[in-house]
């Protein structure tokens, strides 16, 4: 299983691909001529029409998570070293480890957007790629990692892990309702289409310690994996041992679209005085996959596997890497059940209500209160975000904020130009403590928002 396990666990477990802030933007919610409200709130408008610039329109990515890069990298004789490495005591790796790590991850990007005034509204038109993954990784399966020489017997909490990317193409529509002076409406239509899904769980392993002519392990595990992508194939080999075979890699003869969906946003705001408060529901919706290649253990599966089964080398980071990977493979032996079918998955919906408050001494200056909630199943996210924001010039407008939830706490901005010919923004939700190599950040998450975009009035 190592092949197939390398392209749906190794990039959550090695890499801190973790925990995206619970939207992307969410530092721009309040921040006035930031042209990309419309997608956090569907009734939020903009002042100008808009042409967003081809694939730079609006990119954001985020890192992150409960579990840290210096939770699985440390410090050794000026080296830098994988957690399993033999020169790292286990009492230092237990206390970064908790029982349960959910993390995420996230990339989008607007390829092509337009937006501009119509039938007494504002309307918008998006056609954008998405990307995302959730794992939870369980303490347990670290410490196992770390400790198979010194214990006789380990018990692995189960463990989830999902991915998808698709297509989205959103018509977008707001109004004033007249009616009710302050109101303002607006939804956006997202037609969805797949590029591929996977969700694989995993579910509580016991791996014993036996002996006899010689030492192994006796493992008894429970696992399946979905997943849905044009062209995608399962390698087996035969495993003598049980006599039956066994997945050991997945293929991916070709690319292409696999899933089609839809999905809604929803969303009111409501002045009056110096408040306006906002509410939005987003992704309300799902697709539809073609296929539903499936790999299980067929039930829950006793087996033997040599006693260095789950060693995993010092040095190098490649081959320590490629060890974890090769351990982890190890734990299961999967058989390729064969494509069942089509399969529904929902998307990740979002509730985002906010209150911003105008200040009478200063016109330029608001605040804000913004609670966002992405609803995930045991991946959901809470955030509730404080900002202060100013636009000092119809151009310029800037916003700060501290933020605490589910991810604990952090501090986000977004700094915004909107001018004649040209409109830039760039910002974060969540701005990393410290930053690593490439980039990466070591101890806190990370959101990151930019884009490019061209009014036209």
């Amino acid at each position: 299983m190592k092949s197939l396990l390398k392209s749906v666990t190794t990039l959550f477990i090695i890499t801190p691909a973790a925990s995206a802030t619970a939207q992307s933007g969410s530092a721009a919610y309040f921040v006035d001529n930031y042209l990309h409200r419309f997608q956090l709130n569907p009734a939020m408008a903009n002042e100008r029409n808009f042409v967003g610039c081809p694939i730079l329109g609006g990119i954001s990515a985020g890192l992150g998570g409960s579990l840290h890069l210096n939770d699985l990298v440390y410090d050794f004789n000026g080296m830098k070293v994988i957690f399993t490495d033999s020169n790292i005591p286990v009492q230092q790796v237990a206390r970064h480890v908790r029982s349960s790590n959910k993390l995420t991850a996230l990339l989008s990007d607007n390829l092509l957007e337009t937006g501009f005034r119509m039938a007494g509204g504002y309307s918008a038109v998006t056609l954008s790629a998405h990307a995302r993954g959730a794992t939870d990784v369980p303490g347990s399966l670290m410490l196992m990692l770390k400790e198979t020489d010194s214990r006789q017997e380990f018990h692995i909490d189960p463990m989830r892990i999902k991915a998808t990317a698709y297509f989205q193409l959103a018509f977008n529509h707001s109004r004033d309702i007249n009616t009710v002076p302050g109101l303002r409406l607006g939804a956006t239509l997202k037609i969805l289409a797949g590029l591929g899904s996977a969700d694989a769980r995993f579910d509580n392993t016991y791996i014993r310690r036996v002996s006899g002519r010689q030492d192994n392990w006796e493992i008894s595990s429970l696992a399946q994996i979905e997943a849905s992508a044009p062209g995608l194939e399962y390698r087996v080999a035969y495993n003598p041992v049980d006599d039956r075979y066994i997945v050991n890699d997945v293929d991916m003869t070709r690319h292409g679209l696999d899933g089609w969906g839809a999905a809604l946003d929803l969303g009111v705001t409501y002045t009056r005085g110096a408040f306006e408060f906002s509410l939005s529901a987003l992704d309300l919706g799902g697709l539809t996959w073609h296929n539903n290649f499936m790999a299980s253990t067929i039930g829950r599966h006793t087996f033997t596997a040599p006693l260095n089964a789950f060693d995993t080398p010092d040095g190098e980071w490649k081959d320590a890497l490629e060890g974890i990977r090769t351990a982890i493979g190890n734990l299961y032996q999967m058989q390729d059940v064969g494509d069942a079918g089509r399969r529904l998955t929902s998307l990740a919906p979002v509730i985002n209500a906010g209150i911003r408050y105008a200040t009478s001494f200063y016109k330029p200056l608001t605040f804000g209160f913004l609670s966002t909630t992405r609803i995930e199943g045991p991946f959901t996210t809470t955030d509730l975000r404080l900002s202060a924001n100013i636009r000092p010039l119809s151009v310029l407008a800037a916003g700060v904020s501290i933020v605490g939830g589910t991810e604990g706490f952090g501090f986000g901005w977004l700094l915004s130009l909107s001018c004649h010919g040209i409109a830039l923004y760039a910002g974060m939700d969540r701005t990393p403590r410290s930053i690593g190599r490439y980039g990466l950040p070591m101890s806190s998450a990370m959101t990151f928002n930019a884009g490019f975009d061209i009014p036209i009035n």
